[in-house]
């Protein structure tokens, strides 16, 4: 028994929670409803987009799910997959059409539950599906003072790439500088100085109650953000460097890098930093460690959940790296372990959501209850694509008997609608 419990009874909702196609088709082609709501108010699309099953997930939506249904919280799976960090899910449902900027009962869209939960990448796939930068929560909050105010500074990276405003204030007047500075997220404060013309003035404009940045970190005792601003202010400059800057940017893959193990852990196990989080070349922490050789932070990063199958911009992996550069204990280290060895849940205060939902995993986690068959997912995506062609097959020969003309015009036009339909089954063709 994987991951319903011993007196849970089986359900379209259980049979989706652990990833069993064969199962959930089963219950479909008996009659099980696919809206189905269950006692968490998660429908199995909900469910799907949870535990990041991007194939369970295409065949309910082609089985005619609801996307637009929602929890009592208010989310749409969109949410969920935004929560959990699955960009293949988030991807497969604004294929369809689904919402990205839809609001749930605090007003937030999936790019705010992004943000709050660190997840970059699904961030930008959001935002590049077209999601509402400039929408606000109830609290006035745009994704950006999410981000900040939970200092996840790969989100607040992506967000000022996208030109959202540093001193954009929420309705107590407080812009990102405030909220990182009363929760002490001293990387995010210092990103955020890095990225604008006068720091001086973003530190010193005060928000509703007359507070500044200074005097919240004040309050809230982070003394090192405030030994930082009174430092900013006493020499009056502020280095704008490359270098600086993207030491700034990727704090994590810097201390990676220079074999410092105490300032990565405390990026990543703050939340600051995601343990797989991309710079611009789109290396990994585990990437920089591997290309100077450091085993001790290689084998924290493994031994955290770090994965050591994802490739930089050149379709290096970590290991491709280590080798480059002659690394022969480090390699040895980034050989290939038995599944299931990385199993790491981060724990969320997230309101109303199920216990048994571990939220904080990013896409390429392993999911130990989830049943993966590759082999089995990429034969029935080719049944699905071999459909449409039986379809499209018949579809002309009904045309044709109706004496319809196939001049050369509209023999054309059928063998683009063909190779549409062949990409679009391929588009849907996502490995787990």
């Amino acid at each position: 028994m994987t991951i319903a419990s011993m007196d849970e009874q089986e359900t379209i909702h259980t049979a989706v929670k652990r990833g069993d196609f064969v199962a959930l088709k089963g219950m479909i082609s008996s009659g099980a409803s696919v809206n189905e709501v269950d006692k968490h108010s998660f429908t199995p699309l909900h469910w799907a987009a949870n535990v990041g099953a991007i194939e369970i997930l295409q065949y309910l939506l082609w089985k005619n799910a609801d996307p637009s249904l929602v929890t009592k919280s208010g989310w749409t799976p969109v949410h969920i997959a935004a929560i959990r960090g699955y960009e293949k899910c988030i991807q497969s449902l604004v294929d369809r059409g689904v919402s990205v900027s839809a609001k749930d009962k605090y007003g937030q869209t999936p790019g705010h539950l992004a943000s709050i939960h660190g997840n970059s990448g699904s961030l930008l796939t959001l935002l590049r599906a077209g999601a509402d930068l400039e929408t606000v929560d109830i609290s006035g909050w745009t994704m950006l003072h999410a981000a900040s105010f939970h200092g996840r500074l790969g989100c607040v990276q992506v967000l000022l790439r996208w030109d959202l405003r540093i001193e954009d204030t929420d309705k107590a007047g407080n812009n990102a500088a405030h909220l990182a500075a009363m929760e002490g997220h001293l990387p995010v404060l210092q990103y955020l100085m890095s990225q604008v013309q006068t720091p001086l003035y973003i530190l010193d404009t005060p928000n509703d109650h007359g507070e500044t940045a200074e005097a919240l970190a004040k309050r809230f005792l982070k003394n090192d953000v405030e030994s930082y601003i009174n430092k900013i202010k006493t020499e009056q400059t502020f280095h704008r460097g490359s270098e600086y800057s993207e030491t700034l940017a990727f704090p994590a893959h810097a201390a990676a890098y220079s074999g410092d193990l105490i300032q990565l852990r405390v990026l990543i196990e703050s939340g600051t930093v995601k343990i797989d989080e991309r710079d611009e070349q789109g290396a990994t922490p585990l990437h920089k460690a591997a290309g100077q050789g450091h085993l001790k932070i290689i084998q924290w990063l493994r031994e955290n959940g770090a994965d050591p199958k994802l490739r930089n911009e050149l379709g290096e992996s970590p290991a491709d790296v280590a080798r480059r550069y002659g690394h022969l204990g480090a390699l040895k280290l980034l050989s290939p372990k038995s599944d299931g060895e990385y199993e790491n849940e981060e724990i969320s205060d997230i309101i109303d959501l199920p216990s048994d939902i571990p939220l904080g995993y990013t896409e390429g986690e392993k999911m130990h209850q989830l049943i993966v068959d590759k082999n089995g997912a990429i034969g029935r995506a080719k049944i699905r694509i071999e459909k449409l062609e039986r379809l499209l097959e018949l579809a002309k020969s009904d045309y044709k008997q109706l004496d319809g003309p196939i001049e050369k015009e509209e023999k054309q036009r059928i063998d683009a609608l063909n190779e549409l339909g062949r990409y679009v089954f391929f588009s849907n063709i996502y490995l787990i």
